[in-house]
């Protein structure tokens, strides 16, 4: 990744800073950019000039619309889509695009960029700033990321005055990610048995909180009465709301949770956090989902993501600040995981940072989950996966070509190839594991991604066991089990969590 740095134009007008990243395989790479305005003032519309290296042809761009040069084939210039032309201070948009070259060709250049953005002309730019030389490209076998390079730090905005908002001092720094610390469960041998589980490929993940069956009591959906069977881990979903009118997170239990603090829009949950006393006490390890499907999520600056995590940490984690609600009352979670699917992938790295300062001081071992869409590129791709510490990915196999339903095409073997190669050579963390994410049940996502553990659904040839047999087979050093949307959904499905942990062992 490279940065190119603001100068000053006049009128109204600025360079704006390119972050990129360059994946890379023997045939061409895809370029994802970060589009970042270094002004303090918003821009209103950007004009990104793209020069593609020699040799090289435009084969696919998102979130914009790129229009090639009359008289120079290889020079492109790319403009807003809908959504992504107002830029605020300090923030970011993101564009990309996929170029081809013939194979067996000298290794390319990186594309060189030039960024104008334009906002109030009656406001100040930045001075002019040197600019930084782009990454050189390298072509391997499979794809990489080209090593980070920030030359100029994107401005910050102060922080926010409410307490429920203020940073505390040891989130004020970009420290350098590490693993996180603290004691949590061990085996004999003094290594963290959630951890050992999933590096033996049997971690068993499931998601609670969004599906009820009217066939089954309050007493039997209660996350209280998974807490004994196969599962390890335990994702509360959701929460969904990144900022609300408190300028905390709101949450979305579905049925399972409805009353709220007073004056608040905040759940009030404190039955839920009983029952999640229950499974910490089983040896179970019980995280927060943030986003979800249908969600609203997000930073619009450096001080709006400080704001988030330290709400994160206060409302569900060891944080002890009073004047945050928490919703599950002084229980506290065993960590997080990060289910954005939409929007911006702005400021995700550093939320990865802070949260994990905050994390390695606490006196428990708290966990750093993700769960990424299983094609490429994710939405977070550039960011939270590029650079955030996370200890294992719940993959979602589903809803998608690249699902498990497409087991063992090359719609789903390229999928699998790259997130292997993702965590071999671009995961912070050396020993991240993969899981398979797949839906507990034919209503549990799209029912033609529904893989029958054992037996094929009708019409298919895909079965779990197949599939995990594979994973062993091929990714065996990064294979961490299985996630399952979601979990009342399985125990209706003639008990589907527990089929599978008979087939990962364990």
């Amino acid at each position: 990744m490279s940065r190119q740095s603001p100068v000053s134009t006049g009128q109204g007008t600025w360079t704006g800073s390119v972050d990129f990243t360059l994946k890379i395989w023997d045939a061409g790479f895809c370029a994802h950019l970060q589009l970042v305005n270094p002004a303090p003032i918003a821009s209103t519309a950007w004009s990104l000039a793209i020069t593609l290296p020699a040799s090289t042809t435009l084969a696919s761009s998102w979130s914009g619309t790129y229009t090639q040069d009359a008289t120079n084939p290889l020079l492109y210039t790319a403009t807003p889509a809908s959504w992504n032309g107002n830029i605020v201070s300090g923030s970011s948009k993101n564009t990309g695009f996929c170029v081809s070259f013939p194979t067996g060709s000298a290794t390319p250049a990186a594309p060189v960029f030039l960024l104008t953005m334009s906002g109030d002309a009656s406001a100040a730019v930045p001075t002019a700033a040197v600019t930084a030389t782009p990454a050189v490209a390298t072509i391997i076998s499979e794809p990489t990321v080209v090593p980070v390079v920030t030359t100029v730090p994107v401005a910050v905005v102060p922080a926010p005055t409410n307490p429920a908002a203020a940073a505390p001092a040891s989130t004020t720094t970009t420290p350098a990610v590490v693993p996180v610390s603290g004691t949590g469960s061990t085996t004999s041998s003094g290594t963290d048995a959630t951890l050992a589980k999933a590096a033996a490929g049997e971690l068993l993940v499931g998601y609670w909180g969004q599906v009820t069956d009217a066939t089954e009591t309050t007493a039997q959906q209660a996350i209280s009465a998974f807490c004994e069977g196969p599962y390890d881990v335990i994702n509360i979903a959701f929460a969904n709301v990144f900022r609300n009118a408190e300028n905390t997170i709101d949450l979305n239990l579905a049925a399972n949770c409805d009353g709220t603090f007073t004056d608040s829009t905040i759940l009030d949950c404190p039955a839920v956090g009983t029952a999640i006393a229950q499974c910490q006490a089983l040896g179970k390890k019980v995280l927060i989902s943030l986003g979800g499907g249908i969600a609203s999520v997000g930073f619009s600056d450096a001080a709006d993501i400080t704001r988030f995590t330290n709400a994160l940490w206060n409302m569900f984690l060891g944080g002890t600040d009073t004047t945050y609600d928490r919703p599950f009352g002084s229980v506290v979670l065993d960590g997080f995981d990060l289910d954005v699917e939409g929007g911006s992938d702005y400021g995700y790295d550093v939320f990865m940072e802070q949260i994990q300062v905050l994390m390695n001081g606490g006196t428990k071992k708290y966990y750093a989950t993700a769960a990424p869409q299983c094609f490429f590129p994710d939405v977070l791709q550039n960011t939270a996966y590029a650079k955030g510490y996370f200890d294992w990915l719940n993959i979602q196999w589903y809803n998608n070509v690249c699902g498990n339903m497409n087991f063992p095409t090359s719609s789903w073997s390229d999928a699998v190839a790259y997130w292997y190669n993702w965590a071999n050579t671009v995961s912070v963390n050396p020993d991240v594991r993969l899981l398979i994410g797949a839906p507990a049940s034919t209503t549990s996502a799209s029912a033609e991604s529904y893989v029958g553990v054992t037996t094929p659904v009708s019409g298919e040839t895909a079965t779990m066991s197949a599939i995990i047999a594979s994973w062993r087979a091929n990714e065996a050093s990064r294979f961490g089990g299985v996630m399952l949307w979601e979990v009342v959904a399985a125990l209706s499905n003639s008990n589907y969590a527990q089929q599978i942990r008979t087939v990962l062992g364990g």
